[in-house]
């Protein structure tokens, strides 16, 4: 996806869980104010890959169940979702230009609970698919 132009990581907005488990409720802290913080920015796409343990903490995120509250001034409205960090949910402002992508690799499918797939778009992309799309758009590959 990066090498294609479709996200950019040097902006920092992959975002993974280790299988290490020293340390791991803080790395699971981390990673939901991480995402927390670039849901209230929404200038990036954000990519979430083997974060099963804290994909629950983004409940109303991923089921779009947004509080729309009044700008102060009333001239426009502002999205708000509940996260939870930790054992406390809380109310927090989500930027309506935020986009993200959940990876799922395809050996974990089986394991993932069909409601939580049903909250997203599907595609099945391989390495195969993005290197034949590439070599169709190479004229010079193209003629190899």
């Amino acid at each position: 996806l990066q090498s294609e132009g479709i996200i950019c990581t040097s902006k920092r907005n992959l975002f993974k869980l280790s299988n290490i488990s020293n340390n791991s409720e803080m790395e699971e802290l981390s990673l939901v104010s991480r995402v927390k913080f670039a849901a209230q920015q929404g200038s990036n796409i954000i990519v979430l890959s083997q974060t099963d343990k804290v994909n629950e903490s983004f409940y109303d995120l991923f089921n779009q169940h947004f509080r729309k509250v009044p700008s102060r001034d009333g001239s426009s409205e502002r999205l708000y979702a509940n996260i939870a960090v930790g054992g406390i949910s809380r109310r927090s402002l989500i930027s309506e230009t935020f986009r993200c992508v959940m990876h799922v690799r395809v050996i974990d499918l089986p394991t993932i609970p069909a409601p939580f797939l049903n909250r997203f778009e599907k595609y099945r992309l391989s390495v195969a698919e993005l290197l034949a799309t590439k070599v169709k758009v190479s004229p010079f590959l193209s003629r190899i």
